[in-house]
């Protein structure tokens, strides 16, 4: 049994991406943010979610990996701090006891210093909802107002299945305003993807010409499957919006901002939709 996702390395810029893990003094102290956080109980500061996309088996797949940092703003925020990740488990890439790679942090500023308090893995806990979705929730320790909050991890799950192709549709908004939030989408060159922007809330979306670059595929697989690492070359698409509002609970889904990807150019008959 196959038992683990690709783990891909993207080719952006050190500065596209924020760096996990690196909390500032300037975190705790910034309160001119230009998206207005009057009446939030928290802010994301930044966020980065590369999404991998790649034929595989009788499916499509989306290998997603998502790195959060937010500012809790109110005593009400500390709720951010409870993380549920949803996930298909009735499929031989990710299996009952899928690994999500979860690290998390809380960060305070004590006397000039910045404490640093890790999630514990016996603090992440599963869950069986039925017979083919589960999920995996964790709570971030030591979390007050005024901290920061850190979280890292990777999901799989499968593209949609449509007349045109397969179909992927993120976006970026959060019941909480966003400062700044990254999405790079990856796809093998031989497909034949269009990436576009979505949605009619008016937060301007930054779209930078697609780059192509070697990607190395890493697996840890059954040895029986004969599954080694291989590189491929890769189409990458890079989106940036800055200062998103808070997400009314009443929007609808195709006015929040966001990217969708359309993958063309497989065999769509021979294919199975996610059940997620």
């Amino acid at each position: 049994m196959l038992v683990a996702i690709l783990a891909v390395s993207f080719a952006a810029k050190s500065q596209d991406v924020y760096e996990f893990g690196k909390v500032t003094i300037d975190d705790f102290t910034r309160t001119d943010y230009a998206v207005d956080t009057s009446m939030a109980d928290a802010v994301v500061l930044d966020e980065a979610v590369d999404a991998l996309y790649y034929e595989s088996g009788r499916h499509f797949a989306v290998n997603r990996s998502v790195k959060r940092k937010i500012k809790i703003l109110k005593p009400s925020g500390v709720d951010c701090a409870e993380v549920v990740i949803p996930y298909n488990y009735d499929n031989p890439y990710t299996g009952a006891n899928y690994n999500f790679n979860i690290i998390a942090y809380s960060y305070q500023l004590k006397d000039g210093n910045v404490k640093k308090y890790k999630l514990k893995k016996k603090d992440i806990h599963r869950e069986f909802l039925n017979d083919s979705i589960a999920q995996v929730s964790f709570t971030i320790p030591n979390v007050e107002a005024g901290c920061i909050i850190e979280y890292a991890y990777t999901v799989f799950d499968y593209a949609v299945i449509t007349e045109v192709g397969a179909v992927i549709d993120y976006r970026f908004g959060h019941p909480i305003p966003i400062v700044r939030s990254v999405h790079q989408v990856m796809v093998e060159d031989r497909l034949d993807c269009q990436v576009v922007k979505a949605g009619t809330f008016p937060v301007k979306c930054e779209q930078r010409e697609p780059e192509r670059s070697g990607i190395n595929y890493g697996t840890t697989a059954n040895r029986s499957f004969g599954i080694n690492a291989y590189t491929q070359q890769s189409i990458i698409h890079y989106f940036e919006v800055n200062n998103v509002p808070a997400i009314n609970e009443k929007m609808r889904q195709e006015d929040i901002p966001g990217v969708v990807s359309i993958i063309k150019g497989v065999n769509w008959k021979d294919l199975i939709p996610s059940r997620l």
